[in-house]
């Protein structure tokens, strides 16, 4: 039997970081508003000849193999898909493909969606079906274990349902509603660079985190406005108010390089201010520190150009892009095998 399976990433446009438990319980206002895009993680599994697991990376040309439930270490670049298989891989034989088309730490939720993928082509291989709370709280257990420190929720909803989502979190229940905005109206908005500097989420979102428990108050107060932006955010958007989102943005990343100065970096800070001089506005994707900046223009030739120059200037990569309107597809392709 082989199974493929293909799974979003996103952008958030404002609540990143709220997704963290026990973040989103400690604040009056908490919900991310993401939109899953076409940058795609993607898995292919298949019975093996062999007893053993063989994982292959097609990006980094890296295969491991190792007896099921071994316990080996996984080299770099394949821990998060060991674990999974590690957790989830049935008796025998097994070879696992992975390959993803996000740039490395982009900050657009690339592992979370090669975990979901991974997660749901082997629910597949044993015929499981799992409720969504159950699959997304299993993904986020997995990816933390390899992290090594808290995770959040968002990403998962992206990757598994698609479009463009307000995830509200409540003691004892997430929800995740799909906003009735066109998002083909954000992509005529909405540039997206890649810095060429990876981040790293879970260093950025531990440092942060640690603040927050310990109760520093800059970073308490930030947080607050930033939960009070993303309810504006969600509420502009099933609106239609598509000439709130730039303020709101705008408004988010002032609140959000408050939490640690980390959190940007030169690269970032021009290209934010390429957006402002045209007349725009901007936000680092995921927890910031590298990765990729949402850049959000009126729509004119002259501001994108104004952007793709700032974009060269600063020596990064601009991201070719679409909402992906459905979350992860699975197939079995014994047919074409």
């Amino acid at each position: 039997m082989r199974i493929k399976t293909i799974a979003p990433c996103r952008i958030d446009l404002a609540g990143g970081t709220l997704d963290i438990h026990p973040i989103f319980l400690l604040l009056p206002d908490a919900c991310t508003v993401n939109l899953a895009i076409n940058i795609n993680a993607e898995v292919e599994i298949e019975d093996a000849d062999s007893d053993l697991i063989e994982l292959s990376s097609i990006d980094s040309g890296i295969s491991w193999s190792t007896t099921p439930r071994g316990g080996e270490t996984a080299p770099p670049g394949l821990e998060l898909a060991a674990t999974v298989v590690n957790h989830l891989a049935p008796e025998g034989g097994l070879a696992v493909r992975i390959k993803s088309s996000s740039p490395t730490g982009a900050g657009i939720g690339a592992s979370s969606a090669l975990c979901v993928a991974l997660v749901r082509a082997l629910l597949a291989r044993r015929r499981e079906i799992m409720d969504e709370a159950d699959f997304v709280q299993l993904c986020l257990d997995l990816e933390a274990s390899v992290l090594g420190t808290p995770a959040g929720y968002q990403d998962f909803y992206a990757s598994l349902n698609g479009g463009l989502q307000d995830i509200k979190y409540e003691p004892g229940k997430i929800t995740a509603t799909r906003l009735d905005a066109d998002p083909q109206t954000l992509r005529k908005h909405i540039l997206l660079a890649y810095t060429g500097k990876p981040h790293h989420s879970g260093l950025n979102n531990w440092e942060v985190y640690k603040r927050f428990i310990d109760g520093d108050r800059r970073v308490r107060s930030a947080f607050r406005e930033i939960g009070y932006t993303a309810v504006q955010m969600a509420g502009a958007l099933q609106t239609g108010e598509f000439d709130a989102v730039w303020s709101l943005l705008a408004r988010e990343w002032g609140q959000r390089r408050k939490l640690w100065p980390g959190v940007s970096t030169p690269a970032i800070d021009s290209l934010i201010g390429a957006a402002e001089e045209a007349g725009g506005a901007g936000k680092a994707c995921g927890a910031g520190g590298g990765g990729c900046v949402i850049l959000w223009h009126d729509g004119t030739d002259d501001a994108i150009s104004h952007l793709r120059k700032a974009v060269r200037t600063n020596d990064a990569e601009e991201l070719d892009w679409q909402p992906a309107h459905t979350g992860c597809e699975i197939g079995n392709s014994d047919e074409s095998a």
